[in-house]
């Protein structure tokens, strides 16, 4: 899984992400109907379900040291 690093949030908007106080995430549209939503809460990155591929603002993030990979525990 993907996360923004929380001292980086809020620099979203500099990358045209919007800010939607109502379900406390920010939002960046890049395709009809196509959305990437990112928590405040936990700064996760999730796509919308219509979304078939990575958005390039996604390697825009990575470039700007903004992402880092969180790497779930394995359960045996």
């Amino acid at each position: 899984m993907l996360k923004i690093k929380a001292d980086r949030m809020k620099d979203l908007e500099k990358f045209r992400f919007v800010k939607n106080e109502i379900i406390d995430c920010y939002t960046y549209d890049f395709g009809f109907c196509d959305t990437l939503f990112i928590r405040c809460d936990t700064c996760d990155l999730f796509l919308s379900n219509e979304c078939s591929s990575i958005p390039n603002i996604v390697y825009d993030l990575i470039k700007a040291d903004m992402v880092e990979k969180v790497v779930e525990d394995e359960q045996d």
